[in-house]
């Protein structure tokens, strides 16, 4: 029926009738192809749920750009969430941070509680990062992150700056009579 390239320059129509995608959806030798199951998942005329049974066959960066992309159907790209989220724990730290930096909104919660600072200041170059982020990063670099900074910088002297970081409602005059 054709290569790859045959495959993919006709998935490029967006007008492509949905007979055309189910013929591709039935050659096996295409979906072999990893850019012709994204293009498939992300097509707006693919049966739903033919394209959600796709998404779980993909790697990571083609989840990452369905997720990223407002042209996929909402289903398809919280099923790539999904996914994402599944497979974030076994995720080394480039890919975190590649991820933070180019996923869309339905995963970037994850992302806030993660104590590496590279993923945090990936997360920020997120074009889907909206206050609530920044508002949650903050917290996390304050209570998580520079705690222990400080523990390892200034060692046993910090503990008692690193208890008043910890909790927000301890005032500067009960740190002024705190001994």
């Amino acid at each position: 029926m054709g290569g790859e390239a045959e495959h993919l320059r006709r998935l490029r129509r967006h007008d492509l009738p949905t007979p055309e995608i189910e013929r591709i959806l039935g050659d096996r030798e295409a979906r072999r192809f990893h850019a012709v199951r994204l293009a498939l998942a992300a097509h707006r005329n693919t049966p739903r749920a033919d394209a959600i049974s796709l998404v779980g066959t993909l790697f990571w960066r083609g989840l990452a750009h369905l997720s990223a992309n407002a042209l996929v159907h909402p289903e398809i790209r919280r099923a790539a969430d999904r996914q994402l989220l599944q497979r974030l724990p076994e995720m080394a730290l480039a890919e975190r941070i590649d991820l933070a930096r180019s996923a869309g909104r339905g995963t970037l919660p994850a992302f806030r509680h993660d104590t590496d600072t590279r993923v945090l200041a990936a997360l920020l170059d997120n074009r889907f990062a909206i206050e609530s982020d920044v508002v949650a990063l903050a917290e996390v670099v304050l209570v998580q992150v520079v705690p222990v900074q400080v523990r390892v910088v200034a060692g046993p002297v910090a503990v008692p700056a690193v208890r008043r970081l910890n909790r927000p409602w301890f005032s500067p005059v009960m740190a002024r009579t705190t001994p």
